[in-house]
């Protein structure tokens, strides 16, 4: 695409009305010499949402050098956190811990910020979730709430209160837990915080819903991410973290090869942005294939095992029927 004097113009008024299509595409079209720190932030940001996994890696890579050449320290340790995670979405964990480490460095002795609580999420929250560790999650989770709090960060706070709510239900603090997750959609439903926020709140909210058999909170939230879904120029990985979830409704309420269609129709479009989820979904492949007595439930098992999803109790069961 040939660059006119106003596509870098109409890149950043397109993402700032999220309109990551046309700002992508403006943006691509602009010469890299042209890019402010700002604007290969915002390059990132888009190409994120299109589903354009390398693309945004190596921008966001740019926007890091790029906030560290001009000292911006601060939001140098955010692209950097961000880098982490979606390394760790591709299953690339040495590239992740590299990048989180890097954040880790170049925050520490920094004013408070956001990047701060979203380290103390990746780095003390999740892993002492993963690890069974309540007490040690509800804790960290509390104190990413209060700096979120003391830095004026609504959306943070949020995240805080659901990242506690998830921990209470580990602790079996069910019902303190549910009510932390519903007050932090209840805010998020408003429409003001920042769409990849929304997402993540919605995703955890689900998920935990989903652990504890909730079906009536898990159908909700479900359908209420649909909604939002809907409602945007493009989906990133939402939608289909969203669509395993659906896949698990259609599970559990016994309509077993929508749930295997659901399924596979997002397995491919996951491994390349977020291989748990991809792992999750050939779960639910196995578990339909089992239940409704495909015998190759057990290559489906194998391949949410192969991306580091436990494939039990399914795959016991399946063994146990066959004799």
């Amino acid at each position: 695409m040939i660059e006119t004097p106003d596509d870098l113009v109409r890149a950043r008024q397109a993402h700032e009305a999220h309109d990551w299509a046309t700002a992508a595409a403006r943006f691509d079209a602009v010469g890299a010499e042209r890019l402010t720190a700002d604007d290969l932030t915002a390059y990132a940001d888009a190409l994120w949402w299109l589903g354009r996994v390398e693309d945004n890696l190596r921008v966001e890579a740019a926007a890091h050098d790029a906030l560290l050449a001009h000292s911006r320290t601060a939001e140098a340790g955010w692209a950097a956190m961000q880098l982490g995670i979606f390394h760790l979405g591709w299953g690339d964990v040495p590239q992740a811990m590299g990048w989180i480490g890097r954040a880790a460095r170049l925050l520490e002795g920094a004013p408070e910020c956001p990047a701060h609580g979203l380290l103390i999420q990746v780095t003390e929250v999740e892993p002492a979730l993963q690890a069974g560790q309540s007490a040690v999650a509800v804790e960290a989770a509390r104190r990413m709430r209060e700096l979120a709090v003391r830095i004026d960060e609504p959306g943070l706070v949020l995240l805080g209160v659901s990242c506690e709510g998830r921990a209470l239900f580990r602790a079996g603090q069910v019902l303190d837990g549910l009510a932390l997750l519903d007050e932090a959609m209840l805010a998020a439903l408003d429409g003001r915080l920042a769409p990849f926020t929304t997402g993540v709140l919605y995703c955890h909210t689900i998920a935990a819903c989903h652990d504890v058999a909730d079906l009536r909170r898990m159908t909700r939230w479900t359908d209420l991410a649909e909604d939002w879904l809907s409602s945007l120029s493009a989906v990133g990985v939402f939608g289909g973290l969203c669509a395993v979830h659906r896949a698990q409704l259609h599970l559990l309420q016994g309509t077993w090869a929508e749930a295997e269609r659901s399924a596979l129709r997002v397995v491919a479009d996951l491994d390349a942005m977020r291989v748990d989820y991809a792992a999750e979904a050939w779960y639910v492949v196995g578990e339909a294939r089992r239940l409704l007595g495909d015998p190759t439930a057990a290559k489906a098992y194998d391949e949410a095992h192969t991306r580091g999803r436990d494939p039990q109790p399914g795959r016991a069961l399946l063994q146990f029927h066959r004799g």
